[in-house]
């Protein structure tokens, strides 16, 4: 344990951290291990979210192919109409 616990940049490196989650780590390799763990978890997260927008993207899209011929027809009629 050659870092600074009161430092959590010399514990983590560029890992945004509180000073407590370096007492939990005690030693450098549980602290990249927790570190990178963490950062796994916040991607998998970032992943998570894009994959469900897309879906209620395509869920959009899909609604707007359905809506599109009754738009059209609408549009058809009231264009024959004035």
């Amino acid at each position: 344990m050659g870092s600074e616990i009161g430092n959590p940049k010399e514990c983590f490196g560029t890992f945004p951290v509180s000073p407590a989650e370096c007492y939990a780590c005690g030693d450098e390799e549980k602290c990249f291990r927790m570190s990178m763990m963490k950062t796994q978890t916040q991607i998998l997260g970032w992943i998570q979210a894009i994959d469900s927008t897309n879906r209620l993207l395509f869920s959009i899209n899909d609604s707007i192919d359905e809506i599109k011929p009754l738009m059209e027809s609408i549009h058809e009629r009231l264009t024959k109409q004035g």
